[in-house]
């Protein structure tokens, strides 16, 4: 019964991710504007993970379930980041691409609606003061807020092309870290316990913060700004390592991370203002 219970909280989300993965695909597939349409993506999410960061992670609105992994903890962040970083910003970005009208928003409104009653009912999803339809006016709204950004990213509206540099380096940046702390080689925390908990409480405000500092020296340009922006997020590091929040095995791992958004954030910049 134990497994059975298991199998029944894990598959739908195996299920809904393979669905949205080939959705995904056949979007860009399809798609005269692939580079457009992975920056919406990952501005998407990028607005998203702020969305979860005040709801979920400072007003506790809800937790997920879904029987993955060991840690309970771990595994409401692995089901926040299957919602927040992928079924709901690919539909998004399949909604927008295709130029779908507000009949087809409301059906993937109702849609995510009646998976969120699903998962109540299989106790993947446990609600605190959040309402379900809640989901479906601020998904309706995401809906909407996709078509107006892209509108605007592809006019280079400079409030809108700004942001979305911002968010895509942020999600990046996350991104990166994120198999370096699974794997314990950088890890944010208190003290001696280093709890994940405590790392994903700290990583927004690192990142978030950082991600400005960088989004500016991206939009400036040029090889000075990028060396000054290292030896700044260097000097951050060493300081959190001796005040104890920031655990490092080796400080090659957050160098290659900050190296690796920075170049990555120069490639999307182009992506953004061609």
């Amino acid at each position: 019964m134990k497994y059975l219970k298991g199998r029944l909280s894990t598959n739908p989300f195996i299920f809904l991710s393979i669905l949205h993965f080939l959705m995904l695909i056949y979007t860009f597939l399809k798609s005269q504007e692939k580079k457009k349409l992975f920056i919406l993506l990952l501005s998407n999410i990028g607005k998203a993970y702020i969305f979860d960061y005040i709801i979920v992670g400072k007003l506790k609105a809800y937790k997920y379930k879904p029987n993955v992994l060991k840690n309970k903890y771990l595994d409401h962040i692995l089901g926040v980041m299957f919602s927040q970083s992928f079924f709901v910003p690919i539909t998004a970005v399949f909604i927008t691409a295709f130029r779908f009208g507000w009949k087809v928003k409301l059906l993937f409104s109702l849609y995510f609606f009646a998976i969120e009653k699903l998962f109540l009912k299989l106790k993947i999803h446990q609600v605190y003061w959040w309402r379900t339809y809640y989901t479906f006016f601020f998904i309706n709204f995401y809906f909407w807020l996709s078509d107006k950004w892209f509108e605007r990213l592809k006019e280079h509206q400079p409030v809108v092309t700004f942001i979305s540099l911002y968010n895509v380096v942020e999600v990046t940046w996350k991104t990166i870290w994120l198999p370096f702390a699974l794997l314990k080689k950088a890890r944010f925390g208190t003290g001696k316990r280093y709890t994940w908990k405590e790392h994903f409480s700290i990583t927004p405000l690192y990142t978030y913060s950082l991600s400005m500092m960088m989004t500016w020296i991206l939009k400036r340009g040029g090889m000075i700004s990028y060396g000054f922006f290292l030896c700044v997020v260097i000097i951050v590091d060493k300081a959190l390592r001796h005040l104890k929040l920031l655990k490092v095995t080796s400080y090659k791992y957050i160098l290659f991370i900050h190296l690796s958004t920075l170049l990555l954030g120069k490639m999307y910049k182009t992506w953004i203002y061609e």
